[in-house]
């Protein structure tokens, strides 16, 4: 295999991994802004999780959200212990947004592609790892992923056998 084709089959792979993302979410707002807010979503964890905790969500990430993660990565850009709650996630967000102009909406929409981005993540990686990774997030923001993002067939008996 060529690294032309290596590179090909991973465009195609992340374009599937938004697809799933633009299927949860279920084209709530402007689908052209879905890759920057999935990108900046990865892209603020990785800024306030701190350098070791960041290598570590890194290290669990499927590797198309690896790519988004690392892009642009400047280890100075880090402002660990800032995130409090998924809310606080969400004001980063926007606060780092360059997308169009807001709307009331705006804010919903972003909460939701993050959540969709964390359903889709862990959809993609173990459930041992998806639980390291939540392990790595401040205690308020793992509950509220784990309330409302936790992927559903990890509860269901028919796929613990190849999850394990």
């Amino acid at each position: 295999m060529t690294l032309t084709q290596k590179i090909e089959r991973h465009a195609i792979y992340r374009d599937e991994i938004m697809t799933e993302i633009a299927n949860e979410i279920k084209s709530f707002g402007n689908d052209s802004d879905l890759n920057p807010i999935v990108e900046l979503v990865l892209k603020s964890l990785r800024d306030r999780l701190g350098f070791e905790n960041s290598l570590c969500f890194l290290n669990l990430l499927p590797l198309p959200f690896k790519a988004m993660f690392v892009k642009d990565w400047s280890i100075k850009d880090a402002f660990p212990g800032k995130l409090e709650s998924f809310s606080s996630l969400i004001n980063e967000i926007m606060s780092r947004y360059t997308g169009p102009s807001y709307t009331r909406d705006s804010k919903h929409y972003i909460s939701e592609v993050a959540m969709a981005t964390f359903r889709v993540i862990g959809q993609h990686v173990s459930r041992q790892d998806f639980e390291k990774m939540l392990g790595i997030l401040p205690l308020s923001i793992r509950m509220e992923i784990k309330e409302k993002a936790y992927p559903v067939f990890y509860d269901s008996p028919d796929t613990s056998i190849w999850l394990s």
